[in-house]
């Protein structure tokens, strides 16, 4: 949409058009400088969703009579969008003096709002671009503004002004957004397993499913690579639920020699809390006739921690429906043992960076003890990721840990080759549990 052919526009953005045009004419006749400011506040959709339209409304003007009552007579704030305000700041000496007003901003909305019997707090993403150092005209300085937004969304960081670079890396973002809708369509993703053993028995005793994009141009794609990118294009439930199906439909082909083994699968935060996580598993099970103990779901310790009720609620209720779940990555957090006695969980994984160099750091050494004792006291099972050497697994099995997963068995590897290796897996004759087998026997 035009900015200077407001006719089609809604009101708001329409008198947001002309007072921006406005301000730039006069600011280039003066010799001044301006910045623009676009605001984020993705609360207001929330409390829109929990309380309704008018509380999110009443949000808005609380929030809009805060930054009002900070800004000078000259500046101007507009609410456009349900979740965006825009602030035209007049005379910008400089961009620092942007950022100033960005974080006062900031500061503005972590003050306690008041909605009926609600205490609110609002976190909000902040774009900048200046006139005419980021453009000479209102229309191009809004697209800046925009850009400046979702580098700073993508880079989860508080505030970001605009760079050269955003136009290019924005764009290229977008082409990957395209090309996972593809993906979606033309089957490019697949999964790739890494088997758990049991370190009572040295059995395979489950395997976690790890997702990969076979991208035609780009080669094979981790899920770091794109996950996050999928989550900003709304694309993150779809994908999940290939993975989910897949997971499922690929475990029914492995051989039985193990028994029935579980398969892991991560759940992203929003996901988990999408509310329909647990109709989309039940009904997927009935397509593959799988059982409740068939799979786990992995969800990492940080994400639960963010927000632990509305989490913990989540995982409540996936396991009264009988449905496994592993905390992983655990450890990394900064609340790990206040939650240990309350953590809806079945597992939890001790992360990897404390596995690693178990062998050689002795204060790794004493937190995973520690954290292998407390979660036996609470009736957790204990997996070490990132197991590589044998004399760091003999400390996990002396420590009492219960399951290893790592390079020390196998790396991750294509369907295929996984049932292949769940066939030529042989248990190591032992006679005591301290006995370690060799690496892939």
């Amino acid at each position: 949409m035009s900015m200077t052919d407001p006719s089609n526009a809604p009101g708001p953005y329409a008198v947001f058009s002309r007072d921006l045009q406005r301000a730039i004419a006069e600011c280039r006749e003066a010799g001044e400088q301006l910045a623009l400011l676009v605001v984020q506040v993705d609360q207001l959709e929330r409390v829109e969703g929990a309380l309704g339209y008018s509380a999110s409304a009443a949000l808005a003007d609380q929030f809009c009579t805060r930054v009002g009552q900070m800004l000078r007579e000259r500046d101007h704030l507009h609410h456009v969008g349900d979740r965006k305000f825009w602030v035209i700041l007049r005379a910008t000496r400089n961009e620092g003096h942007a950022v100033l007003a960005a974080n006062k901003l900031r500061r503005i909305g972590r003050e306690p709002f008041r909605i009926g019997e609600h205490t609110l707090k609002l976190e909000t993403s902040i774009g900048i671009a200046l006139f005419p150092q980021h453009a000479e005209n209102a229309e191009e300085l809004v697209r800046r503004a925009d850009l400046a937004l979702v580098n700073a969304r993508e880079d989860d960081l508080p505030i970001r002004v605009y760079a050269e670079d955003s136009t290019r890396r924005i764009a290229g973002l977008w082409e990957v957004e395209n090309e996972l809708e593809r993906a979606l369509e033309e089957s490019e993703f697949e999964l790739y397993y890494q088997p758990k053993i049991d370190l009572r028995n040295f059995r395979p005793c489950g395997a976690e499913a790890l997702l990969r994009w076979r991208n035609p141009v780009r080669g094979l794609l981790g899920p770091d690579s794109f996950l996050p990118i999928a989550e900003g294009a709304r694309k993150l439930e779809p994908i999940t639920w290939f993975v989910l199906d897949a997971a499922q439909r690929q475990r029914c082909e492995w051989p039985k020699l193990w028994g029935e083994l579980p398969v892991s699968v991560n759940i992203a935060p929003s996901v988990l809390d999408a509310g329909h996580l647990i109709d989309y598993i039940r009904g997927s099970m009935r397509i593959w006739g799988s059982q409740t103990s068939h799979i786990m779901l992995e969800v990492t310790e940080d994400s639960v921690v963010r927000n632990p009720k509305q989490s913990f609620a989540a995982l409540a209720q996936l396991r009264q429906k009988g449905i496994r779940v592993s905390i992983d990555d655990f450890g990394t957090g900064y609340s790990s043992m206040t939650y240990f006695k309350e953590m809806p969980a079945d597992e939890l994984k001790i992360d990897k960076s404390f596995i690693q160099n178990l062998h050689r750091d002795e204060g790794n050494r004493h937190i995973v003890r520690t954290i292998i004792d407390l979660a036996h006291t609470f009736h957790y099972t204990v997996v070490a990721e990132g197991v590589e050497r044998a004399d760091v697994l003999e400390m996990l099995i002396e420590m009492g840990c219960d399951i290893a997963q790592g390079y020390f068995y196998a790396r991750p590897m294509p369907h295929a080759e996984f049932v292949q290796w769940l066939s030529d897996y042989r248990v190591p004759v032992v006679q005591r549990r301290e006995a370690i087998p060799a690496a892939g026997a």
